[in-house]
């Protein structure tokens, strides 16, 4: 079975979002941490994350894991972008076809190298 890169159609009120894991990591976890940190930050209003079942990975051999949300769109991207920062991992938003990475690289997203799970 052929599957889209999430992200690659756009989709009203939703945002995707690919963020660097490290082995052994699940969603679950890695978004607990991300709502429990930056106190600074608020919780997202509304809506909710999940995950797309992709990874894509870069020549370095990092990978990125894609999730998507909806609801407060400003208020799920702070906290997982804050959670990324802290952490000292990648990540990057989908904009207009293209993976823009947290590093300033810009990757089209059909040419990437892309791994569906289940």
């Amino acid at each position: 079975m052929n599957r889209t890169i999430p992200g690659i159609i756009e989709v009203e009120g939703r945002e995707f979002f690919y963020f660097e894991t490290l082995a052994g990591e699940g969603f679950d976890e890695i978004l607990d941490e991300a709502l429990a940190g930056s106190t600074d930050l608020p919780l997202p209003k509304s809506g909710g994350v999940i995950e797309e079942k992709v990874r894509i990975l870069l020549d370095s051999n990092v990978s990125l894991l894609g999730v998507s949300y909806k609801g407060d769109l400003a208020g799920w991207r702070a906290k997982l972008v804050a959670y990324c920062n802290a952490k000292h991992r990648k990540w990057g938003n989908v904009s207009e076809q293209k993976l823009v990475l947290s590093d300033g690289r810009e990757l089209v997203l059909g040419e990437c190298d892309v791994v569906f799970d289940g």
